[in-house]
């Protein structure tokens, strides 16, 4: 057997006939198709069966009760004879002859693990699309065709999305290294993608495409993620224990900590402004990242897609400004209402006025917020602390969003994790 296709279902009656036509349609014909029912409670698992009346290839597997994708992935690798295993979305398509060039690709190149591009279809329009990560758009051109390990550039494995369904895997491969799915409700995918690149001496990347992504699709599974946020750091610590197992350090070990802190926070920004979820997702996300250790990742580069938010949940602020209070006070009031304006809350506001400057108006601001602190008559009279410092003549900020990109372009910019002197 060349092939094993292994389907997790869940209620996934509309879908089910699209996706495994796709696959039965393929001309690499030496396959098997396992589909595990995972309890639904639709017409999945008649479907599945009347398929597998008409085609033997097709066998169904049924869960007592719901155990979630990565359970069902697991229980169809145990099955499975196949030489490559391919694991399949059942709400997805596996794009024309994808199989055959899969597999002659890895069977070329003895590939462990063979990664390809996915592209997108909307579920309500029919539209297709992609994204950045389904396209492989940051992986260098020199990458694709050949064989190539994790530890020979660690961050092309970021340019590729962790999503199972987009390789094919050597199943004896994944079984004499032990790599199965965790458990979780959901972030199955993350853990099992990180495992897989660490022990993998023979990766390809591809251009070729394997499969056609629903989306906008209300039974996915990615919609239990918002109700089941502990999953992520459950993933995330789980990662942390792989990394050392396999004695992942240094550079290697903050890009995949990056990697997968950027994925967390990406998620928490979505559903942090969701009414349902909000308070929980924001307390949980809080206490994650006030008991997060960051030492592995403090003499590399920050990455703001998360560090930016990590500072905001755990800093009582993060920038300080020293104002000069040498302006009218038409000027004085129009700068300080603007930073009152900003969409970054986190900062701290020290008047400097020497000796015979009217304060008055900086000390009418004082009394309304609590983020304007005390006048000194110089900036090196700040008290020092470890956050960003911006020295501010009394202008007026035009985009609320001006402390936020300063942040960020520092970040950029900077070598490590150390706060720095901003300019604006």
């Amino acid at each position: 057997m060349k092939l094993s296709v292994i389907i997790p279902v869940h209620n996934a009656a509309p879908y089910l006939p699209a996706c495994l036509d796709s696959v039965l349609s393929q001309d690499l014909t030496d396959l098997q198709v396992i589909c595990v029912d995972d309890d639904s409670t639709d017409q999945s698992a008649q479907i599945i069966t009347n398929y597998t009346h008409k085609d033997s290839r097709v066998m169904l597997i049924r869960h007592p009760m719901t155990m979630y994708a990565g359970s069902c992935r697991n229980t169809g690798l145990v099955a499975a004879t196949g030489e490559y295993v391919h694991f399949l979305d059942s709400d997805d398509i596996v794009e024309k002859g994808a199989y055959r060039r899969y597999y002659q690709l890895a069977k070329e190149m003895d590939a462990d693990m063979v990664k390809g591009k996915s592209r997108c279809f909307d579920n309500a329009t029919g539209q297709i699309s992609s994204t950045a990560i389904l396209r492989f758009s940051g992986l260098p051109e020199n990458y694709y065709g050949k064989a190539v390990s994790f530890s020979q550039n660690p961050s092309a494995f970021s340019h590729v999305s962790v999503v199972p369904w987009n390789g094919i895997y050597k199943r004896q491969f994944l079984l004499e290294h032990r790599l199965w799915f965790n458990d979780f409700i959901c972030v199955n995918d993350r853990s099992f993608f990180n495992e897989v690149s660490l022990a993998a001496d023979r990766v390809v990347f591809t251009k070729d495409r394997l499969v056609k992504y629903r989306i906008n699709n209300s039974q996915s599974l990615v919609g239990n993620r918002a109700r089941n946020f502990q999953c992520q750091f459950r993933s995330f610590a789980l990662i942390r224990k792989q990394c050392q197992k396999y004695n992942i350090t240094g550079a290697a070990l903050a890009e995949i900590l990056n990697r997968e802190l950027t994925d967390l926070f990406i998620w928490y920004r979505k559903y942090r402004n969701v009414p349902e979820v909000q308070e929980s997702i924001v307390s949980s996300t809080t206490e994650f990242a006030r008991s997060l250790d960051i030492l592995p990742l403090k003499d590399y580069p920050p990455v703001f897609k998360w560090y930016y938010d990590y500072l905001l949940l755990t800093q009582d602020h993060i920038l300080t400004i020293a104002l000069h209070l040498s302006s009218s006070a038409e000027q004085l009031t129009k700068c300080m209402e603007s930073i009152m304006l900003q969409d970054m809350p986190k900062f701290r506001v020290y008047g400097i006025a020497p000796s015979g400057t009217d304060t008055s108006v900086y000390q009418s601001f004082m009394d309304k917020d609590t983020r304007f602190c005390g006048v000194l008559p110089s900036s090196g009279d700040i008290p020092k602390e470890n956050v960003y410092f911006l020295e501010l003549k009394p202008t007026v900020l035009k985009d609320a969003d001006t402390f936020q990109k300063l942040i960020r372009h520092s970040m950029e910019t900077a070598k490590n994790m150390a706060p720095v002197i901003l300019t604006l």
